[in-house]
């Protein structure tokens, strides 16, 4: 019984939160402009609110939209944006950005019933990249 409680307590210190890390205010504002004739999706641009509730200031170097599976066929590549944001402890910074889609492929209907996004990639200064769920 003592080594089944050891065990446990190892896996349990073991697992790491990530207090560390940035996380999101749940503040996502999407924006879609339509084609002239208002048939389909041209560019979509995004709003995120993040705060920093680690121990360390933060340095992103870019950011990359995760798109869900639909959505990733929509565009010629993953657009990456270029931040070069310094997050202090218990800062808030807003990540902006915007991606064209290829013409003629994503309707209003898929937009609005789709979620576009399922989080971000934030690539940090020391080179590890953070994921935040949307």
């Amino acid at each position: 019984m003592r080594r089944i409680f050891i065990i446990a307590l190892l896996l349990l210190t073991s697992c790491s939160s990530k207090e560390n890390a940035i996380i999101t205010s749940n503040d996502i504002t999407t924006t879609v402009t339509t084609s002239k004739d208002q048939k389909y999706i041209e560019n979509v641009g995004y709003s995120v609110s993040l705060e920093n509730k680690g121990k360390d200031d933060l340095h992103i170097i870019e950011v990359e939209p995760v798109l869900n599976e639909v959505m990733k066929t929509k565009v010629k590549e993953i657009p990456l944006n270029m931040v070069n944001l310094s997050i202090p402890v218990k800062g808030k910074v807003l990540v902006e950005g915007k991606f064209n889609l290829i013409p003629e492929t994503t309707t209003q209907k898929e937009a609005t019933k789709e979620e576009i996004f399922k989080g971000l990639n934030l690539k940090l200064q020391n080179g590890e990249i953070l994921y935040i769920p949307l």
